[in-house]
């Protein structure tokens, strides 16, 4: 039940999100698709969607996650986002995640052209999931992908095939990823640990 309630309230913030948002990101079918810069110093897609929060105290839990610019940004940019996960007892299962929309229109995006999610990122302490929400055949679903970070700027690459589904439904290990239907991408917390854990985003793209 609670991984359940974890999807539904994931599901419902990011289809709100892409059904009451008109624009796409910046990309055409010839070059990578730049999601987000951060360089506007705000927690916004590069198409204006505000990225959503979705965590166990919009269920009655304490855990939360809070957006602020972060300076300088990667490969000399300006700004980068920073993501501050409180992870805290209070739910059964604690979670906390951050998810930008993609797509024109409401609609899911087919990512089958390009080959996987691109970006930078810093952070002290933790284990990080990068996620990729999609919705197809009425239904929404997500995977992940664990990735390492430094306290240094590290440029990070995941190829779709590295992206797991995870429950609900139960998840199928010899599955191999479509990057169809993409509604989201994300991050969340990849361990059960309790605190606080700051990651920095930068240029967030998918990548050819």
């Amino acid at each position: 039940m609670v991984a359940r309630g974890y999807g539904c309230v994931v599901s419902a913030c990011l289809l709100f999100w892409c059904a009451s948002h008109a624009g796409a990101a910046s990309g055409t079918k010839n070059e990578n698709l730049m999601l987000a810069d951060f360089e506007g110093g705000k927690a916004e897609t590069n198409a204006g969607l505000s990225l959503v929060i979705v965590a166990d105290e919009q269920l009655g839990g304490n855990s939360e996650v809070r957006l602020t610019p972060g300076q300088p940004g990667a490969a000399a940019s300006r700004t980068a986002l920073r993501m501050s996960f409180v992870v805290a007892d209070g739910f059964a299962t604690p979670f906390a995640s951050v998810w930008a929309p993609l797509g024109a229109e409401g609609l899911a995006e087919d990512l089958s052209a390009y080959k996987g999610v691109r970006f930078y990122a810093r952070s002290e302490k933790g284990v990080f999931l990068a996620g990729i929400g999609k919705y197809t055949s009425g239904r929404s679903t997500r995977a992940t992908a664990p990735f390492a970070v430094t306290p240094a700027w590290t440029l990070v690459e995941i190829p779709f095939d590295k992206f797991k589904a995870v429950p609900p439904p139960p998840p199928d290990p010899s599955a191999i990823f479509e990057a169809k239907g993409v509604i989201s991408v994300g991050f969340s917390m990849g361990s059960p640990a309790r605190g606080q854990f700051d990651l920095e985003i930068d240029q967030l793209e998918i990548y050819k």
